[in-house]
């Protein structure tokens, strides 16, 4: 493969930093040469909506038949990665980083790490299908590492590999500070906490009941606080940084003679019935949407499937 000129990385520099329609015009015209059609725009403006990288509808661009036709004439985004500083992941980030990521950025990251360069929009999708359907973050880096033996030349790929042949079956992921574990969402929030909380995974009561409190509209320290002062965790108290200051101002919130000045200045999550109404409504939401996005990548993997079959038979009924 062939250096990429300073000419070709900044046309690529230049697509990547668009978004949209003006992204997805620009890209067109570089990858295939001609302006973007309305199915197509449909088409990928709904992936980009789903959380496909921008690197990655390049990549499929010109990996089409009619951009391997135009290839000629377009520069390769895959050969560019190295040299553009916009490409959407980073190649630095530890086993433990990534494992922190979710959803379609997991999908970009894991790449990267092993093999170097953004997924095919499908084989994102189908990955992202699997974490929503709860595949363990460690069993799609592993699929995607037998599935790509020797793929990258990385220096760092090794290492990485190693580190997650070697996590297997470990204890992840745990937050790194108290920020980290409140940004989590629903179960995961849950596994979390118990593994950075508690030093082991949770089990299926444990798990059912701060499931149900959560979903009911607990706010999360709430949950920290009592995992914190169970039996075991006091036994075990961690050293989060940042647990012993956000537990202090929860008490302080919590406090009827501190509360009522204390929370507005400090902005702490309380739980009133109506802020609990309103969480838990919140998570209903999200939940629902997270259903949507699952339908959604089922169809478009439905959708790539019904179309390599009709390649296929196109092939056979022209040879």
């Amino acid at each position: 493969m062939s250096e990429p000129s300073k000419t070709s990385v900044s046309r690529i520099e230049q697509v990547l930093s668009l978004d949209g329609a003006a992204f997805l015009g620009q890209a067109y015209l570089l990858m295939l040469g001609r302006p973007v059609d309305p199915d197509g725009f449909r088409h990928y403006d709904a992936q980009m909506r789903l959380g496909i990288s921008k690197l990655s509808i390049l990549a499929e661009l010109r990996a089409s038949k009619e951009g391997r036709a135009f290839s000629a004439n377009a520069p390769d985004p895959l050969a560019l990665l190295a040299r553009a500083p916009l490409a959407v992941s980073s190649r630095t980030l530890s086993l433990q980083d990534v494992l922190r990521l979710s959803g379609p950025e997991f999908v970009d990251q894991a790449y990267m790490s092993i093999i170097g360069r953004p997924p095919e929009a499908a084989a994102c999708r189908r990955f992202v299908n699997k974490l929503l359907d709860g595949a363990d973050k460690l069993d799609v880096l592993l699929e995607i590492i037998e599935a790509n033996p020797g793929a990258s030349k990385m220096p760092d790929s090794a290492r990485f590999e190693e580190s997650v042949r070697n996590l297997r079956g470990g204890l992840y992921p745990i937050a790194g500070n108290i920020r980290e574990l409140l940004e989590l969402y629903d179960a995961d929030f849950i596994d979390c906490a118990y593994k950075t909380l508690l030093g082991r995974s949770p089990d299926a009561t444990g798990l059912r009941n701060y499931l149900r409190l959560l979903r009911g509209g607990a706010s999360k320290m709430r949950i920290v606080c009592r995992i914190c002062f169970s039996t075991e965790g006091r036994r075990r108290f961690p050293a989060l940084l940042g647990l012993k200051r956000a537990i202090l101002k929860y008490a302080l919130a919590r406090f009827w003679l501190t509360g009522w000045w204390f929370r507005p200045i400090a902005q702490v999550e309380g739980d009133t019935p109506m802020e609990c109404r309103i969480r838990a409504l919140e998570g209903t939401l999200m939940r629902m949407a997270e259903d949507k996005t699952r339908e959604q990548i089922a169809l478009d993997s439905s959708a790539d499937e019904v179309a390599a079959l009709l390649a296929a038979l196109s092939y056979r009924s022209g040879a």
